[in-house]
């Protein structure tokens, strides 16, 4: 317990000498750490430059425990008053995208358990309470890659307040907050930073003065093993713009924790942290676990798509078809003719069939073709699903491409590109193209292929060539493109292509 000493050593900073006591309809809202659901690039309770598809939603739940987030020093009892022991803390939270640019979304706190002495006499308190009504909106200014290094977003928070200020679950009136998310990813890798300001009217309660703040956090992500597990951290804080002597009104923590995607669908969040500054709001210790489920692809994708017929090339639709009903007519019989004789038929001379001539066999279609600007593949590299790990079955397509590759020495720099469908997140989806470009050119390394020659780079699912609204389109998307970069250390450019003549590549 750290804080503990550092809060004993700064006593006299923490507490005045003042014989006032906290009036218990005076309460306020000590959480700082809140949660948020979206997009799975947002850390914890730092927000993301990304959004959720258009359609998509997200919904999950997160339990927190933390401990003395509400610490004050009673001058006259010379002892520390516990004015909200422990507090374990459920939060159901969803949200939905919009037009692939918006988000909004809520979260809703219960505290499930909790304890404190209260701060005047008679006022402890224990058992379950609501807490304010957390309302959310975003919108994508900049999204990495459209013409941006990194990502940029503006959110929106209001806080409806209907928690018990009684147990510091409530200010009672309602708290605005907009900020500005920024954030860069490469790899698997993310930094991100987060700015707001939050508006509060100023409640001074004893030596505490609560006002409204400058809301800063900055975390970050980092790939562990594969495109499953990840380190997670967010490290946050407020600074008052209203600075009282011995207000104790700037907390900061930090918190460490891991991500593992269970599927593209399910992810679930573990770890823990603590305060670091003596400050109302700041915890000595924090515990949180939660799980989100973000469907891999908006609704709309999921509903079954129109039954086809075999009328469908008839101007005219599906007629019915006409039955005709013939009666039976009546038999009239006759006498049997005299037969005549049958006539003799001559052999005719066997003619001799002139041999067939079977035509030539057309030759089959080039599995990999060197283009003006790309090396064509006609097959598809197949992975496990949702792993960066290439099918057996598609090793000796590796391997042909290998062989193309050894064979055009002046081809001196390919690009390998991955590409998804929609299922799953943006940031997912780009974890994996990223890592499935990575696996082919290894694989191409491994086959002969000098890794000078090659690079990687994953697209996720930002360049569709196929609407992703069917399984058809989402098959075409889910590919691996082999991009020309230079011939014979020379760049391709426009001025500049590649020309094929008899299998001889020449530039001009």
């Amino acid at each position: 317990m750290w804080q503990k000493t550092v809060g004993s050593c700064v006593g006299m900073i923490v507490v005045c000498g003042t014989s006032l006591a906290w009036a218990q309809e005076a309460g306020f809202d000590v959480e700082t750490f809140e949660p948020m659901a979206g997009a799975t690039s947002t850390t914890l309770n730092l927000s993301s430059s990304e959004v959720l598809g258009h359609q998509q939603f997200a919904v999950g739940m997160m339990l927190h425990m933390s401990d003395g987030a509400l610490r004050v020093y009673d001058r006259q009892a010379g002892e520390f008053i516990e004015g909200v022991d422990y507090r374990l803390k459920g939060e159901l939270m969803a949200a939905l995208g919009l037009w692939d640019r918006a988000e909004v979304g809520l979260a809703l706190p219960v505290a499930l358990v909790q304890s404190g002495e209260g701060i005047s006499a008679g006022t402890n308190f224990s058992g379950a309470s609501l807490a304010d009504l957390r309302l959310m909106a975003k919108y994508a200014l900049l999204r990495q890659g459209e013409n941006s290094p990194v990502g940029l977003a503006l959110q929106g928070q209001v806080w409806v307040p209907m928690g018990d200020e009684a147990t510091f679950n409530s200010d009672g009136k309602v708290r605005v907050e907009p900020r500005l998310a920024m954030d860069w990813s490469h790899g698997g890798w993310r930094v991100g930073a987060n700015l707001a300001y939050r508006y509060r009217p100023d409640q001074e309660v004893y030596n505490y003065v609560g006002t409204s703040a400058v809301r800063w956090g900055v975390g970050g992500e980092a790939p562990l093993w594969e495109d499953r597990l990840a380190f997670i951290t967010s490290i946050f804080g407020d600074v008052a713009t209203q600075q009282v002597e011995l207000s104790r009104n700037n907390p900061a923590e930090a918190l460490v924790g891991l991500r593992y995607y269970l599927t593209p669908d399910f992810t679930t969040e573990v770890g823990g942290g603590g305060g670091l500054t003596p400050s109302v709001g700041s915890p000595n210790f924090r515990v949180f676990a939660n799980v989100i489920f973000r469907p891999s692809q908006p609704a709309s994708a999921l509903e079954e798509g129109p039954v086809l017929t075999s009328c469908e090339d008839d101007p005219e639709g599906c007629r019915p078809t006409a039955v005709e009903i013939v009666e039976k007519e009546e038999v009239v019989t006759a006498p049997e003719p005299e037969p005549e004789p049958e006539p003799v038929v001559e052999p005719e001379p066997v003619v001799e069939p002139e041999p067939v001539v079977e035509p030539e066999p057309e030759p089959e279609p080039e599995v990999v073709v060197v283009r003006e600007r790309t090396i064509e593949v006609n097959e598809n590299i197949f992975f496990d699903t949702n792993e960066a790990t290439i099918k057996a079955e598609s090793r000796w397509l590796v391997a042909k491409i290998a062989g193309v590759l050894q064979d055009n020495p002046q081809l001196t720099r390919v690009r390998v590109e991955g590409h998804t469908d929609s299922r799953a997140s943006e940031a997912y989806n780009l974890r994996l193209s990223e890592r499935r470009s990575a696996a082919v050119v290894e694989a191409l390394i491994g086959f002969g292929v000098s890794p000078e020659r090659l690079e990687s780079l994953g697209l996720g699912q930002s360049r569709p060539i196929a609407s992703n609204e069917t399984i058809e389109g989402m098959a075409r998307n889910r590919r691996v493109e082999f991009h020309i970069v230079s011939v014979d250390g020379e760049p391709i450019s426009a001025e500049r292509s590649v020309t094929i003549e008899e299998d001889v590549i020449q530039t001009e």
